[in-house]
């Protein structure tokens, strides 16, 4: 398969990022989000996008402590970084349309080849360009607004290690360092609760 125009690929997920935070904040006036970002999976072979609002989680807490009971507080902190709980999260199915079709006509990502492994890279080094783009575009806020969001690249299974990484390079530095404390507050959170 021919490689993925990386200009072309850029510039249309930054175009649907930017409609898909447009639409997921009409659809949700008045929630106040504390995430954002492309979700996809090791290889790159699917691409959505996640958010999550504080509202969000307080529902998708109350429906665990109603079907598996404990600590309500833990509850909170162990799904706050789990983007798959986040109501939004199936809202960002679709999102995409146009930049899935690129990624999809490019090489396979589990083709064990220098293409295939380029056009994982190209993903997800777009989807940081693209972020940090709409963010230097004001896109998502300032101060306190801006502060209170958590711009990132995740995946499943993705290790605390590579989460930080990504928070860090998209969001100031004081945004990073609490996302780094309340992912490690998660950690412990889902321990007691197993």
């Amino acid at each position: 398969m021919p490689a993925i125009d990386a200009k072309r690929f850029r510039a249309t997920l930054t175009d649907e990022l930017r409609a898909a935070w447009r639409a997921l904040r009409a659809a949700h006036a008045g929630e106040r989000f504390y995430s954002f970002g492309l979700y996809t999976a090791p290889c790159a072979e699917y691409l959505t996008v996640t958010a999550s609002t504080e509202e969000g989680l307080a529902r998708a807490t109350a429906a665990y402590v109603g079907k598996r009971g404990g600590d309500p507080a833990l509850r909170r902190a162990a799904r706050r970084w789990s983007p798959g709980d986040s109501p939004l999260h199936a809202e960002g199915d679709g999102l995409l349309p146009k930049s899935g079709a690129l990624r999809d006509d490019g090489p396979d990502p589990y083709d064990d080849s220098p293409e295939g492994e380029a056009a994982v890279k190209l993903v997800f080094d777009s989807a940081v360009a693209a972020l940090r783009e709409l963010d230097r575009d004001g896109l998502f806020g300032a101060g306190a607004e801006r502060e209170a969001l958590v711009l990132g690249v995740w995946y499943g299974d993705q290790p605390d290690e590579e989460r930080v990484k990504y928070a860090r390079l998209l969001n100031p530095g004081p945004v990073a360092d609490r996302f780094e404390r309340e992912l490690a507050a998660g950690d412990e959170a889902f321990d007691a609760l197993s």
